[in-house]
């Protein structure tokens, strides 16, 4: 062998060492990583696998994933993303308290979203100006309490709720 073809295996020796070495680096340096940048790095991947999950749905939509191929990968992603939710959430046991409040206070909230019509009953959405059964302006009744209204009305007679009224119509 001639002193060039040796030379140059030596450089590639020295210049692959580093290559070698890095996922070996890495590993020492995650063991020391703090748990917060830990999470945080969970969270990413959690984003990542949602992501990944968003664009086998789409792939699937549009016939570039067969169904069989789109089952199983899906399963795969949800797993490794609830595995990757729990790592990037804290441990503090307070979940189920904070799921419980949360629920007591969603279902507390329900009836506040929608009103019911004073002549029939029919829910009514806020932006609904009619009720779709029976055809009763929405805004005939008291905001407050649902009690029927005359057009003339300033306050309400039942509740003493204060009504904006604009051409007989009480806003």
């Amino acid at each position: 062998m001639s002193f060039p073809a040796i030379l140059i295996g030596v450089a590639l020796l020295l210049a692959s060492i580093p290559i070698v070495a890095e996922p070996l680096i890495r590993k020492k340096r995650l063991k020391s990583v703090d748990k917060d940048k830990y999470s945080r790095g969970s969270q990413r991947s959690y984003d990542q696998t949602l992501l990944a999950l968003r664009d086998l749905d789409f792939d699937y939509q549009l016939g570039i994933v067969a169904g069989s191929d789109y089952q199983q990968l899906r399963a795969l992603l949800l797993t490794e993303a609830a595995e990757a939710h729990e790592e990037s959430t804290p441990d503090d046991g307070n979940f189920e308290q904070l799921i419980e409040t949360a629920v007591r206070d969603r279902r507390q909230n329900i009836g506040a979203d929608q009103s019911q019509c004073v002549n029939c009953g029919a829910g009514l959405e806020p932006t609904d100006r009619f009720c779709a059964a029976c055809g009763l302006h929405a805004s005939s009744a008291c905001p407050q309490c649902h009690k029927l209204l005359d057009s003339a009305d300033k306050f309400c007679s039942s509740c003493g709720t204060q009504l904006a009224i604009t051409a007989g119509v009480v806003i």
